[in-house]
């Protein structure tokens, strides 16, 4: 089967006068060790769709060493190899014009040589720790001091652009085609690959290895091909599908890690039934391979067949684990499957589209945990957590639109964002909803359908929706996903039980211009749901609350006037748990872009009002809400102690009538997630019994007891003993942190050392990271944790390290701009004042910041944001704070 195939026009893509059919890749002669490379061959069938003299592929840190074309039965040898190194393309030109083959295939033959890079892009090694094997007691040289040694593993990620890293190839997601891989590894090591392994024979002419090959693969698209090689374990189900058909299904790790995946192996059986029966298409593949890998760039990737995952979001550890992780787990590997009809069987046109793959997933995941753990609440916790990220973003004149121009592949990862994945989920949630869930559900079956193995356009979608439902898809979707941002509504009270509402594009930093509101979305307003298409109207109110936006369902904020937003206040609990937990973000929104006159000191008073609150998702909402006021104020150390002061308050009803710790349901994590929340936010604002309590689990952590402390609240202790232990506790922490075994442990661990308060503590955490005291991977979350804990020195502290150390960190992620955009994102988004620009604005300039220019100035934005809403509302909160009492005498 051929998959249909668009013509590059929008986009700066290959020359469309070749189209792959079928590779044929052959990986041998590896060197284990610097310089870890490798040889490659592969023969790639392609259709010459007009007389050329050359061809174009994809390649990026390969050398190609032969390159010829077979062609009815004669051979073209290329007598010039020519590399763009910006473009990251091969051309070979031969002295004779190859001939059409459109109907038929010619073959190109290339063999070459590349690297297997420490990047977590392309193929990859990482290494990781394992117990050394027992030595003899009276061994003369036998060392203590290291009981671990070190090891690696290869695997790959293609996603966007990498596979070039890999092997010559056309590397665009139209360009699907067919793939054999087989590839030479020692005896003792497994390799695994997209498709099952058809056999393994050893090799004579290289003794200790063996060649693995692997059953040819579906159409695919090039970043979908994945392999890995390591010494792997691994655990089993079979899954029977209603054809019949017998699944594979098997969870694979390195050595002894295998039974961590117990609960993972279990939703992935379940959610593949899930998809396969909701989708109306049997999970196409032989066999399913989930891999635990030990730095990856994300948290997983969907590759056919062989889904890679970062350890943390695929193994529980039972007895170390926060119960909170089965969430994390379950939603990231529901996500991933999700992939394997939307992105993998179906697969986007061109990468403009890639919010279809990404919104469609991350939907998918939470759909099925909601039938999967109804227990759980997931859609309140999306609106708490991924509806807010994504409003945060989109609020920003620095976002994009959901559909965004990519005009080269090399710009994709930067869109790899909220917008994409999470603002991408709510409007296929809004879309949902506007159709028929039945309706939708059928819709996206007739499209997988029609479409398999093909590629696509939202246009696609868009016909086989209206055609299930029978409404006007396009028409209602379009507006959101063309343009940039999401509208507020402001409600003005005409008169009693009459409403004037009006939309207009919410942007953080202050009021749009005419040219930046020109964009009249539909809203879905009120319980019945009506349909608001114009820019302003008039509505009947409803009795009870004045509430829009019904279960905070439809991607907009809304705005009330100071006596409908005490009306609201006064009647929270008649609110559903989404609707409170979009009052909050919605008011504490208005506030930080002061719009229609909207102060922090309103948003105080709500917070206030919600502290007999018993539902853990919406004190995320609390929670969040009150993290960003102590970011922005906590430059004036008397408001900071106010606030403290404030935050103890808040949380001490719920925290001290509620102690769950021995009496929640492990599987139902949510009772440990709220009081690890009220116990954290009490404990870091400095409430004495807290404090002291923290620091002696602390002592006892320290001391090698791991399980001292319960696992849902292990961070917040570690956190609160940083934050007031002082520069001691940081290097304990520090020294703990290289000792841990758990992966789980571990990443609590780093979260707590990002409390650091002092400007010396801030740049030996950060030297010693740099220095290898932690995983490449792992560098993103150190920087986000010290950015985000609002103490002003940390924030220019860790600038200034960032630039001194530049050649350091850019030899640690720079080759992978899927780390390297969010590093630089939010290690700057943490400035209130915007004395830092310039300054930041100067270093870059000089700096080749492809593949994070949009991080850049997101992060600029965002400190402009900041720096405005402390100005603006400094004096209000402190007047506010002493007016209630919360000021210290």
């Amino acid at each position: 089967m051929e998959a249909p195939y668009s013509s590059p026009s929008s986009y700066d893509g290959l020359p469309d006068t070749v189209k792959p059919v079928h590779y044929s890749l052959s990986l041998f002669d590896f060197i284990f060790g610097d310089p870890w490379t490798y040889s490659g061959r592969v023969e790639i069938d392609i259709h010459i769709k007009a007389p050329v003299q050359a061809i174009t592929v994809n390649t990026r840190e390969l050398t190609v060493q032969t390159a010829k074309v077979i062609s009815d039965g004669s051979s073209y040898t290329a007598i010039d190899i020519e590399y763009d190194v910006e473009n990251q393309r091969c051309t070979f030109e031969f002295d004779h014009v190859l001939p059409v083959t459109a109907a038929r295939t010619s073959s190109l033959h290339l063999t070459y040589q590349g690297t297997m890079n420490n990047h977590m892009a392309g193929f990859y090694r990482s290494t990781y720790d394992v117990p050394k094997e027992a030595r003899s007691d009276d061994s003369e040289d036998s060392d203590d001091s290291d009981d671990t040694e070190e090891r690696v593993m290869l695997s790959t990620q293609f996603q966007p652009s990498d596979a070039r890293r890999a092997f010559p190839c056309f590397d665009e997601p139209n360009l699907k085609a067919t793939f054999n891989f087989e590839i030479e590894i020692p005896d003792d090591l497994t390799a695994l690959s997209n498709m099952a392994e058809c056999s393994s024979a050893c090799q004579s002419h290289n003794p200790g290895h063996k060649v693995v090959k692997f059953q040819r693969s579906p159409l695919m698209s090039t970043y979908l091909l994945a392999w890995a090689v390591g010494d792997f374990e691994f655990i089993e189900r079979q899954m029977i599908q209603q054809s019949g058909e017998t699944v594979s299904i098997r969870l694979y790790t390195t050595q002894s890690l295998s039974s961590l995946g117990a609960f993972a192996i279990d939703v992935a059986q379940r959610v593949v039934e899930y998809f396969s029966k909701n989708f109306d298409i049997e999970y196409p593949l032989p066999k399913l391979d989930l891999l635990a890998v030990h730095e990856v760039s994300d948290d997983a990737m969907e590759n056919w067949g062989l889904l890679t995952f970062q350890t943390t979001a695929l193994l529980f550890d039972e007895k170390l684990s926060n119960p909170s992780n089965r969430n994390h787990i379950a939603y990231i590997v529901a996500h991933e499957l999700a992939h394997q009809w939307f992105g993998n069987l179906v697969t986007m046109d061109w990468w403009d589209e890639l919010w279809l793959n990404e919104g469609f997933a991350t939907w998918a995941g939470w759909y099925a945990l909601d039938r999967l753990f109804p227990e759980w609440k997931v859609w309140t916790q999306f609106t708490a957590e991924g509806m807010e990220e994504a409003f945060d973003l989109d609020s920003l004149r620095a976002s994009h639109p959901v559909q965004v121009p990519v005009p080269n592949g090399l710009d994709v990862d930067s869109i790899f964002d909220s917008i994409s994945y999470l603002k991408g989920a709510a409007l296929i949630s809004m879309l949902a909803s506007f159709v028929g869930a039945e309706d939708f559900l059928r819709g996206v079956s007739a499209y997988l359908i029609e479409h398999s193995y093909g590629s696509t356009k939202g246009a696609d979608l868009w016909r086989a929706l209206s055609f299930a439902s029978g409404k006007d898809v396009s028409a209602f979707i379009s507006p959101w996903i063309e343009s940039i941002g999401f509208p507020v509504v402001s409600v003005h009270q005409l008169e009693p039980g009459k409403l004037a509402l009006r939309q207009q594009r919410f942007i953080c930093t202050g009021n749009p211009t005419p040219e930046e509101d020109t964009v009249t979305w539909t809203l879905a307003i009120g319980s019945d749901q009506s349909l608001m298409d114009q820019k302003e109207a008039v509505i009947v109110a409803s009795p009870g609350p004045c509430i829009l936006n019904k279960d905070q369902g439809a991607f907009y904020r809304t705005s009330f006037e100071p006596p409908t937003l005490q009306q609201n206040i006064a009647r929270l609990d008649e609110l559903s748990a989404e609707e409170r937990i979009g009052l909050v973000s919605d008011t504490a929104a208005m506030a930080a872009a002061a719009f229609e006159g909207s102060n922090t000191s309103t948003v105080l008073a709500l917070l206030q009002a919600c502290s007999s609150e018993a539902n853990c998702h919406f004190w995320t909402a609390i929670l969040s809400a009150l993290k960003t006021i102590q970011s922005v104020f906590s430059s004036d150390l008397q408001v900071k102690a106010a606030l403290d002061n404030f935050a103890i308050k808040l949380v001490s009803k719920a925290l001290d009538t509620r102690r769950w710790s021995e009496q929640y349901d492990p599987s139902n994590y949510l009772s440990g997630e709220m009081e690890a929340m009220l116990y954290s936010t009490a404990g870091l604002a400095g409430r004495d019994d807290i404090v002291d309590a923290s620091m002696r689990l602390f002592r006892d952590f320290i001391g090698g007891n791991v399980i001292a402390i319960s696992p849902s609240l292990r961070q917040s202790v570690l956190e609160i003993a940083i934050k007031h232990g002082k520069s001691q506790a940081c290097g304990s922490l520090q020294i703990a942190y290289e000792d841990i075994e758990s992966d789980d442990v571990q990443e609590d661990v780093l979260q707590a050392l990002g409390q650091v308060q002092t400007a010396q503590d801030t740049r030996d955490l950060l030297l010693w990271a740099l220095d290898g005291g932690i995983d490449s991977s792992d560098l993103v979350d150190l920087v986000e944790t010290l950015a985000s804990n609002g103490v002003d020195i940390v924030q220019e502290t860790m600038w200034s390290c960032i630039q001194k150390q530049w050649n350091t960190i850019i030899g640690r992620i720079g080759g992978s701009n899927a780390v390297m955009e969010p590093f630089v994102r939010l290690s700057l988004s943490g400035f209130k004042s915007t004395k830092y620009v310039k300054g930041i604005t100067e270093f870059f300039r000089t700096k080749d910041t492809t593949g994070y220019k949009r991080g850049l100035a997101v992060a600029v934005e965002t400190i402009r944001a900041n720096a405005a809403y402390r100005e603006r509302d400094m004096e209000s909160v402190r007047q506010w704070l002493s007016e209630n009492g919360h000021m210290d005498a």
